[in-house]
């Protein structure tokens, strides 16, 4: 169950380097609005957190 759960853990701190990444502004795609790209940075970031909460805790 350990490898399992560091395996998930893993994949969810990758979501919160693309989601830091997406937020980033100099990755935005200008075909985009700027707003658009701020959330899904932010919906990547807080889901992934949130699921680090609920693997562990």
């Amino acid at each position: 169950m350990i490898i399992i759960k560091l395996s998930a853990s893993f994949l969810l701190l990758i979501f919160i380097l693309v989601g830091g990444r997406k937020a980033d502004k100099k990755s935005h795609n200008s075909q985009y609005h700027p707003l658009a790209e701020y959330m899904t940075g932010f919906i990547f970031v807080f889901g992934a957190f949130w699921g680090l909460y609920e693997l562990w805790w």
